[in-house]
């Protein structure tokens, strides 16, 4: 049904996304959509985490900043809650940096 209605399409990347439609009675419209961030992005863990976790590791131990990361509402870029930490080190595992730095 749409083959009916538009001429053509063209799309533009750079910094924007830009739409060119060209419909079939000459009528022409270029919507420029926002140009979506990439999921790593969505889904890196913030800055204040981040330092937070920093400050913490020096008189902390993995189960104690988990704790207190929980109970002040700091989560992870996903939103989780940081209940890796205590997995991790009752797994008997050693996690290096607990969190990925958002940019």
């Amino acid at each position: 049904m749409v083959r009916l209605l538009i001429e053509d399409v063209t799309l533009t990347r750079s910094e924007k996304i830009r739409v060119d439609v060209r419909f079939k009675g000459g009528a022409a419209a270029t919507p420029e959509p926002a140009v979506p961030r990439p999921s790593c992005k969505m889904w890196q863990t913030g800055k204040q985490v981040i330092a937070r976790v920093d400050k913490l590791l020096d008189d902390c131990t993995y189960e104690q900043i988990a704790s207190i990361l929980n109970e002040e509402r700091l989560y992870s870029g996903k939103g989780n809650r940081s209940v890796e930490y205590l997995s991790a080190t009752s797994a008997g595992n050693t996690p290096q940096k607990p969190l990925a730095p958002a940019s």
